[in-house]
């Protein structure tokens, strides 16, 4: 889904119904797509799963920021709304999976820990800054 820049001039074309239009768009999307896919396959043991969630929180975390800021990137919000739920949803899938090991349900806990606790420290902050400002102005 980074790739989509090169799309647009050929979804034109593709739009009129061009036989390159779509020879292009079809050759443009297995250039994207199929490397995506092989590495995932030949990488999918190299990873542990603290990695892997990692991976997957920041690429959440990069899709939902696009989305927020669609109109200044001038991006389609959609594309990367559907990247951030596939993100977080591999997330959750993994997260069920760990929870149902007795010997690894630990990793699920902490996991999750990871994921809740910058939106649990972000108020924290703000208010600890804001008494240390009080204390300074007395």
């Amino acid at each position: 889904m980074l790739g989509w820049g090169w799309g647009l001039p050929i979804l034109h074309l593709n739009a009129k119904g061009s036989a390159h239009g779509r020879l292009f768009l079809a050759a443009g999307t297995i250039g994207e797509v199929g490397p995506i896919v092989a590495m995932s396959l030949v990488l999918s043991r190299r990873y542990s799963t603290w990695q892997e969630a990692g991976f997957l929180m920041v690429f959440a975390a990069v899709n939902a920021a696009n989305a927020r800021l669609a109109t200044e990137t001038k991006s389609w919000r959609w594309v990367s709304l559907v990247g951030a739920m596939t993100c977080l949803a591999a997330l959750g899938a993994m997260l069920v999976q760990l929870g149902g090991q007795d010997a690894r349900r630990h990793e699920a806990v902490i996991i999750v820990g990871m994921a809740v606790l910058p939106f649990l420290l972000r108020p924290l902050d703000a208010a600890l800054r804001t008494a240390a400002s009080r204390l300074r102005s007395k």
